[in-house]
């Protein structure tokens, strides 16, 4: 009995001392709540896919559109399309492809809303990178765009450490003007399509030129390339049925890229139209070998956009 007394009493003294704990104390045993991540929450865009290449997340990628300031006029600001993957959570910044828009919006194609910039968008996007399509009035608006990622990258998504270009056609020149001046190493690589390259010698570019001015893009405004860098990843798709010129310049890069080192993938599409990646231009077996070479192209994005 004396027994059974004194461990009533023990347990009644442990009772009143957890009661009288401090709160300090009681908190410190329990473990703070995870911190649930949530996806980005915009406004899918309606859009059709153009592209040879499906993929079924593409309708789930999400869009928001910023106004950035433009560089060439710095009263006025320009749209700036971000595209989403469908799963990106609200802390998490990811490497981001900027689709490089040659083409002031008085000229014949309309930057953001062009719909290769729209299905090239939300391919990318679905493929776990964020894509960006913009409007532009110059060659200094891709400048302003890069900047303002740079900047703002955090608020978007974005790790502005990580950027890639993509370019395809007359928009390549700026593009390659651009990746190839001094400054750029942060850039993580450029993907070229059929495309008009800048070279340091200026091969063809008055021609170039003379065919820009007839359809409205960028040309002779383009600072000029003095060196090709030798550590910056191209790809490039050339296309056994584009352009002569086209051809030519892609082969005179070509030549001077093995010289200087450049790290250089070329794809030859023999077979291959100029736009070969629109479902209008590629069918059969041609269309075929156009999906392979979209495939090969967002490997070639994901692989070097995390490059260190």
């Amino acid at each position: 009995m004396k027994r059974f007394a004194q461990i009533t009493i023990i347990l009644l003294l442990a009772i009143i001392l957890t009661a009288c704990a401090t709160p300090a104390q009681i908190i410190s045993t329990i473990s703070p709540p995870a911190v649930e991540s949530k996806p980005i929450q915009t406004n899918a865009a309606t859009f059709t896919n153009i592209l040879v290449y499906d993929s079924p997340k593409m309708n789930k990628v999400v869009v928001e559109t910023v106004q950035f300031p433009s560089l060439s006029d710095q009263s006025k600001t320009l749209p700036m399309d971000i595209f989403h993957p469908p799963d990106q959570q609200t802390d998490e910044l990811l490497p981001a492809v900027i689709l490089v828009n040659g083409f002031p919006n008085s000229g014949k194609y309309k930057g953001s809303t062009l719909d290769s910039f729209q299905s090239w968008g939300h391919l990318i996007a679905s493929y776990g990178l964020i894509a960006v399509a913009f409007d532009s009035q110059s060659a200094s608006d891709l400048d302003a765009v890069v900047e303002y990622i740079r900047q703002k990258g955090v608020d978007i998504g974005i790790d502005g450490n990580k950027i890639g270009l993509w370019a395809a056609a007359s928009s390549a020149g700026l593009a390659s003007s651009f990746a190839f001046q001094e400054g750029r190493e942060d850039l993580k690589f450029i993907v070229l399509y059929y495309p008009w390259i800048m070279t340091p010698d200026n091969y063809l570019r008055e021609e170039q030129n003379a065919a820009c001015f007839k359809i409205g893009c960028l040309g002779a405004q383009l600072p000029d390339v003095e060196q090709l860098r030798n550590d910056l990843p191209v790809l490039i798709v050339r296309c056994g049925r584009d352009t002569p010129d086209n051809i030519a310049v892609i082969d005179h890069f070509t030549q001077l890229a093995t010289e200087a080192g450049v790290p250089l993938t070329l794809v030859d599409f023999d077979e291959g139209h100029h736009s070969f990646d629109q479902r209008t231009v590629s069918e059969g077996e041609i269309n075929s070998k156009a999906t392979e070479i979209v495939q090969q192209t967002l490997e070639f994005m994901k692989e070097h956009a995390y490059d260190q």
